[in-house]
């Protein structure tokens, strides 16, 4: 059973003005908080533990609500936690993001990147759809999307599904706070200069040491995942942290990132 009737009756209109084959095309689950849509932007010319941080730029559930990375304000430093807000797209604008996943050819799709600006750029990210269904994950990515004009038409899709996702996080109305029940925190060790502007040294603001945290291979980068009392005291630290802030355990200083796991993520796996 569809969520809504006239949602169905869109998908249908849009199925048939885009030709799209029976069996093809993008579908809603009956369970309304299934992750079904994700964006992002990966790898690219950053530090290792800022790639190991990048998160989804937009997650869509079944029932429409839309979770984004919002606006960071223009200061530095900036906050140390990711911007988030949840709105609600409504079933107007999930027929049009579904139809743009059939353009793309999310449905049939298993895993394929769009090399084509490689010749022309480098050190650019892949930006990067997701698409969920009952027969599992399909992905289609674009490296250095909007670079270079190019005449395939699943990357003008993904173009049109980056920016349709942007207008609707901004314009639609609100569906309530986002708040995580899990977070994932990096560590890294960093020398801070106390008289450098900006840079603040506080306590070291977990339970765990950080010789307690796991290590990601060779890279100098330890990570663990927080869930329920541990994950909201850390979100409350941080929440007062920004991006010069410091933290000392026993004589030694670490920089931390931190951000949000969505339900369909493990956190410190990659």
């Amino acid at each position: 059973m569809r969520r809504l009737t006239a949602l169905i009756a869109a998908l249908a209109l849009l199925a048939t003005a885009c030709g799209s084959d029976e069996g093809t095309t993008a579908t809603l689950p009956d369970e309304g908080d299934t992750i079904i849509l994700q964006t992002a932007y990966e790898g690219g010319f950053a530090p290792v533990e800022f790639i190991l941080n990048q998160m989804p730029q937009h997650t869509l559930y079944a029932d429409g609500r839309l979770v984004s990375q919002g606006p960071q304000p223009a200061i530095f430093p900036g906050p140390m936690l990711p911007s988030m807000q949840q709105v609600n797209i409504g079933d107007a604008a999930m027929a049009e993001v579904l139809a743009i996943v059939d353009d793309i050819g999310l449905p049939t799709t298993t895993d394929e990147t769009n090399t084509e600006a490689a010749a022309v750029v480098a050190d650019a990210s892949d930006a990067v759809a997701y698409y969920y269904d009952e027969t599992g994950t399909h992905r289609y990515a674009v490296y250095a999307l909007g670079i270079v004009e190019t005449a395939d038409p699943h990357v003008a899709g993904m173009r049109s599904l980056f920016d349709t996702l942007d207008v609707l996080a901004v314009e639609s109305p609100s569906a309530g706070e986002y708040v995580a029940e899990r977070v994932q925190v990096l560590a890294t060790q960093s020398f801070v200069d106390e008289n450098e502007p900006g840079a603040t040294l506080e306590p070291w603001p977990l339970a765990a040491r950080p010789a307690d945290l796991s290590e990601v291979a060779d890279l100098g980068v330890s990570c663990t995942v927080l869930e329920g009392d541990e994950a909201t005291a850390a979100l409350t630290v941080f929440a007062d942290a920004d991006q010069m802030t410091f933290w000392d355990y026993e004589g030694v200083s670490y920089r931390i990132l931190a951000r949000p796991l969505f339900e369909n993520e493990v956190g410190c796996e990659w």
